[in-house]
């Protein structure tokens, strides 16, 4: 049997949010736990396809003994791993926690994997107990975790990658902070070696660490309530059944076995690509009590790397896909809040920032909220000829252009607003930027008018002031 490394990734970006796999509402996440659950738009069944049987996870190989004996093994002492309130003292503030079922070094015993984490700075700790011959559960020795800064956090989307190797060695990273007080640090890579149930650490070189990041990623099926059911699923790498799925259909769709139906436009889909789910959460557009799938999508390894988001919408006993955004792209980044207001960012350029707003209503379906440039230097907005600035003077001032149609030629829904980073007087009439601006053709809006042109296209288009996050 092949033996095999693990690399076992902290992101440092996830230190302002916690690990990535679990949601904000304290409930259990299988972020990346999916048998690689794909978004297309072939049209799906109307109704999910019974439920096979218990089935070995891909790249099979012997188990020690039955995984359904090794499993009411793991459930029969989960005294001994389930969370404790000594635990939640560890860390102050403490924050989430989960479970999942896995077999990190293969060695046919099964392992649950106990994983929480607390503190302002968000800290993290990370217990693994394994089956044995005589029915019992051996806890790992994790001490090279415990002497790191802040140990790896399993439960991260982008936490294990898996890597053959004859030698039996893993992979792992933790962040190295300047101080205990700081809250962000560099990240050190190191290799992981298990021998008899102990971790051991190596820390790896600058030139090798690239190499690892194209191999696959280990799965995980996390859990919270410990029963009988969620360690088989969790053995099974499924996501779990959420009370917001009515129907049953949009879990079906994160294990691979229901499909959507492409219903919106986004001109860099690719119907031919493959996009592997790595994460969800539900959302209720329009506020209506109809839950909403977001699923968030890496992008086919043949594109350029980024990370998309996409609203699935249940009707009439299928899905469809309403709306299409990217999370993470070179230059480019989007975010859909909890009641489907959606705020995009993009770069045009060094000085140029471009921020998109919209909501999705009851369907899913997206409306145009308005669009901002915001020019962090006037001279990167084009005046026309007519206009001479003293760069000198204009340097601390920065220019935002607001488009309310989504037409950028009707100018008669383009407004201007300026700010002096020098100065709070930059708005009296006899102001050298406002009067040029002006007398250019430009009519410029305090920030005070500029609220209130925003207030009232809300109303216009229907979108609830209390979800707006722009």
């Amino acid at each position: 049997m092949k033996r095999r490394q693990l690399l076992i990734i902290l992101a440092t970006a996830l230190l302002t949010t916690g690990c990535g796999g679990f949601n904000s509402n304290n409930e259990a996440i299988e972020a990346d736990t999916a048998p690689a659950a794909e978004v297309t738009q072939e049209a799906l069944q109307s109704e999910p396809e019974a439920e096979p049987e218990p089935e070995e996870p891909e790249d099979t190989y012997e188990l020690a003994y039955p995984y359904e004996e090794q499993l009411e093994v793991i459930g029969d002492n989960s005294d001994l791993w389930e969370l404790t309130e000594e635990d939640m003292e560890v860390f102050s503030p403490f924050i989430d926690y989960g479970y999942a079922i896995d077999d990190l070094d293969r060695d046919g015993y099964l392992e649950v994997i106990k994983t929480f984490w607390g503190d302002e700075t968000k800290l993290y700790q990370t217990s693994i107990y394994e089956t044995t011959d005589d029915k019992a559960l051996s806890e790992w020795k994790m001490d090279a975790f415990r002497a790191l800064d802040v140990e790896p956090c399993l439960s991260d989307v982008d936490s294990v990658y898996i890597i053959e190797d004859e030698d039996a060695k893993y992979m792992v990273y933790a962040t190295v902070r300047e101080s205990a007080d700081a809250y962000w640090g560099m990240n050190t890579f190191y290799r992981m070696s298990i021998e008899d149930n102990t971790i051991t650490l190596e820390e790896i070189k600058d030139g090798e660490q690239s190499w690892y990041f194209g191999n696959e990623k280990e799965r995980f099926s996390w859990f919270k309530d410990v029963t009988a059911e969620s360690l088989l699923v969790s053995y099974e790498k499924k996501y779990y059944r959420d009370e917001r799925d009515t129907t049953g259909l949009y879990t079906a769709y994160l294990n691979g076995e229901a499909e959507a139906i492409m219903d919106c436009e986004f001109e860099d889909y690719d119907a031919e690509a493959d996009y592997p789910i790595y994460d969800y959460k539900y959302i209720d557009c329009g506020s209506d009590g109809e839950y909403e799938l977001q699923v968030f999508a890496r992008s086919d390894p043949d594109m350029l790397p980024a990370k998309l988001s996409f609203v699935i919408k249940e009707v009439g006993g299928k899905l469809y896909i309403r709306y299409i955004t990217y999370v993470e792209a070179e230059r480019r980044e989007g975010n859909i809040s909890e009641q489907g207001f959606v705020g995009e960012f993009g770069k045009g350029g060094a000085n140029l920032a471009i921020y998109d707003y919209g909501f999705l209503d009851a369907d899913a379906r997206y409306h145009f909220f308005y669009k901002m440039h915001y020019f962090l230097t006037v001279n990167d907005f084009d005046f026309g000829d007519d206009v001479e600035i003293d760069m000198e003077e204009w340097k601390d001032t920065q220019l935002m252009v607001y488009f309310l149609s989504e037409d950028k030629n009707d100018t008669e829904h383009i407004y201007y607003h300026y700010t002096y980073t020098g100065s709070k007087k930059y708005y009296e009439n006899d102001n050298v930027f406002k009067n040029t601006l002006e007398e250019a053709g430009f009519k410029t809006y305090t920030e005070k008018e500029i609220k209130k042109i925003l207030s009232d296209r809300a109303k216009e288009i229907g979108l609830d002031p209390s979800i707006r996050n722009d």
